[in-house]
Formats: C-alpha cells, sequence, structure tokens
C-alpha cells in the first residue's frame, strides 16, 4: 500500500480523500499540472469520478463477493474553499454497515468462515463490532460483540439489530476497551471462537 500523506501543507494541487490512513482521511496532494497521480501504488487519470482507492477494496475471498461497496468521491465545497484548491472525500458513511470497516473486517470473516468458524467474537463499541455483526449476518453465523462499558445505548441497540449477542464489559476509564479486548480474546481461547480484531490483523488491513 503506498500512503501518501500531505495534509494542508499546501494550497497548491488537487487533494484525494481516499481514507488510506486508517481511522480517518488520508490527503493525497497532487501537482496542479498533473494529468494523473499514483494513489496506492497504481496510477490513476485525475477526473473526479474515477477516484477510487484500491488499497480499500481488499481482495475477496475466491468464489465470494465481497459484503462492502464501492463508495462515491465528491468534492467538499467547504473544504476546497477553506485550502484553496479542490478536496474529494470519499463517503464510506455509505457502506452497508456505515463505515470503511466492512472493507477489511468483511474479508475478514469471509475468510475465517471458509476455514470453517462456528462463531465469532469482537471487542468494539463502534465502527469495527457494527462490521463484524453484519458480515456474521451475512455469512449466517453468531458473533458476541463485547462492548466497553462506556459504550451508550445507540451502538449496543444497533449490534442487536444485526443479531449480535452483545456484552458489555469493562468498569476502569480509561482502559475499558482494553478490558472488553481482554474478555474478547478470552472468549476465543476459552470457547473457540474465532476473534475479529478491531484493527490489529493484516487481513483488516
Amino acid at each position: 500500500m503506498q500512503r501518501l500523506l500531505q495534509l494542508g501543507q499546501s494550497s497548491r494541487g488537487t487533494f484525494c480523500g481516499c481514507g488510506a490512513a486508517g481511522q480517518g482521511w488520508a490527503f493525497l496532494q497532487i501537482p496542479p499540472s498533473s494529468s494523473s497521480f499514483a494513489c496506492c501504488g497504481q496510477k490513476q487519470p485525475l477526473r473526479a469520478e474515477t477516484f477510487h482507492c484500491q488499497a480499500m477494496a481488499s481482495q475477496p475471498v475466491r468464489g465470494q463477493k465481497p459484503f462492502h461497496v464501492v463508495t462515491p468521491v465528491l468534492e467538499s465545497l467547504p473544504l476546497s474553499k477553506a485550502v484553496g484548491t479542490k478536496v474529494f472525500m470519499k463517503l464510506e458513511n455509505a457502506q452497508p454497515s456505515g463505515s470503511f470497516k466492512i472493507r477489511g473486517i468483511g474479508h475478514l470473516c469471509q475468510d475465517a468462515a471458509k476455514k470453517g468458524c462456528h462463531r465469532f467474537v469482537c471487542s468494539s463499541g463502534g465502527n469495527a463490532g457494527l462490521a463484524a455483526a453484519y458480515a456474521a449476518r451475512k455469512l449466517g453465523l453468531p458473533i458476541t460483540v463485547v462492548v466497553p462499558s462506556s459504550s451508550g445505548p445507540t451502538p449496543v441497540r444497533k449490534l442487536e439489530e444485526l443479531g449480535a449477542t452483545v456484552e458489555i464489559h469493562g468498569k476502569v476509564p480509561p482502559n475499558v476497551w482494553d478490558e472488553a479486548n481482554k474478555r474478547a480474546q478470552e472468549l476465543a481461547k476459552t470457547e473457540g471462537w474465532i476473534n475479529i480484531p478491531p484493527f490489529d490483523h493484516p487481513l483488516v488491513w
């Protein structure tokens, strides 16, 4: 994966929001004279309608259609005005699970199911858990999502709507997620479930 990050360093050129930075947006600065740009190792024409970051498109498991969809890239007029050049945003909120997390996590779940997984467990209070729950539902497999006690009722409700079993764990701030993550790892070890980490796995990225 080629990551070119130049956020707000210049008001010249075009910026492409490709999301390769993981938790946030990656902005690729392109010189005004360029007719193409290299994004994630691939040369692409400099046209707004063709912007698509291949780094976010996990390779599908053989014989299976990926759970993520191709999302649009649109120019953000307020951001373009603020930095003095065109800024394009990739709308990963249009994914079926609501974020880009379904790309890697969906791929990991499909890979695990192909290898015989019978149940998933995931520690998350947000987008990773929702992605895992969505993937588990698509695969027809049960999942337990361990959420930290700091999670509000909304993510719990959304997870349950996707069919996930939700376990609330962790009471000591600011380490509540660490405790929830340890609980998920414990369940994976004792119950033989497959742990779907929210970020720490090569297939997720």
